[in-house]
């Protein structure tokens, strides 16, 4: 089941946003020429599953979409989602699972986070600067979440979570 307060219509509202943020680190020159990310949202408690093309689908995504140029956007897609599904599966961040813990066919690359509730998973850049873009991504998606449980709270007149 789904958290509450993490929904398709608050991550999706934020994706302007997380493309800026793709297309600020693209223009920096950081990340060494690599001009493209492909970036997976998603919530720990949703469900998720790998389908025929290894790309992760279920309630538990929430978002996926590719921001700048690259012609190996699909293969981008699909190490987003096998960084997608070890966090989802762990519940860390893939800097953090050992080797050892992975499955076969799973990637060996790092690059997606968990904060909380929200996972983000990005692919194109180097791994440490898919795990950076996928913070600062995660934490946008978290505050704006915990924006959304204040205004509830102030609203005495919710009896119920939405």
């Amino acid at each position: 089941m789904r958290t509450a307060f993490l929904t398709e219509d608050l991550v999706r509202g934020l994706v302007p946003e997380a493309t800026g943020i793709v297309e600020r680190v693209i223009g920096s020159g950081l990340t060494e020429g690599r001009k493209g990310l492909a970036v997976i949202i998603g919530d720990t408690n949703g469900r998720i599953r790998m389908d025929d093309d290894n790309i992760v689908r279920g309630d538990g995504v929430l978002a996926g979409f590719f921001v700048g140029e690259s012609d190996r956007r699909d293969f981008f897609h699909e190490v987003a989602s096998s960084k997608f599904a070890i966090s989802h599966e762990t519940g860390l961040s893939t800097s953090q699972v050992p080797l050892h813990r992975r499955r076969f066919g799973d990637t060996r690359y790092y690059g997606s986070v968990v904060l909380e509730n929200v996972i983000v998973a990005g692919s194109g850049f180097q791994a440490y600067y898919d795990e950076m873009v996928s913070y600062t991504i995660a934490a946008r998606i978290l505050a704006a979440q915990k924006a959304a449980i204040a205004a509830f709270e102030a609203d005495k007149d919710n009896l119920w979570l939405p």
